[in-house]
């Protein structure tokens, strides 16, 4: 298992020392033969912005997006383990306190919707810990 994450991306723009680069990203299945036919390749533009002071980049540029692994894990870890437990949590206790089914069921929803509401106040902070590298292809 490789221990970074690569991405191929053009630089779409620059402001001060933060580089907007845009990558593509394919699902496994676009490598088949009939992706074309099917209704379930997918295919998505995603621009990252990558602080860097270097300067040597400029507007179209072929770069490689690079990041260590244990930040997809500590991204699925944010965005869905700790929801899983959090929304499981609340739907077990308040029903083994007594709730009704759909009472548990909808707290369940509006304590998730809190934890997205918190991770989103905190975007600025949880930037800091996903950092991204550059390299620039030929």
């Amino acid at each position: 298992m490789s221990e970074s994450i690569e991405h191929r991306g053009i630089v779409e723009s620059i402001e001060g020392n933060t580089v907007s680069v845009r990558i593509i990203q394919l699902s496994a299945c676009t490598s088949c033969q009939v992706h074309g036919f099917c209704g379930a390749a997918d295919k998505k533009e995603k621009i990252i912005k990558v602080i860097d002071n270097s300067g040597i980049y400029k507007v179209g540029d072929e770069v490689q997006l690079c990041g260590q692994t244990s930040l997809g894990r500590k991204a699925v870890f944010y965005a869905f383990i700790i929801p899983l437990i959090l929304i499981i949590a609340t739907i077990a206790s308040m029903t083994a306190f007594g709730f009704a089914e759909t009472t548990s069921a909808f707290a369940g929803l509006i304590i998730l919707a809190i934890y997205y509401l918190v991770l989103y106040l905190l975007r600025n902070s949880l930037d800091k810990q996903f950092i991204f590298l550059l390299k620039k292809l030929n």
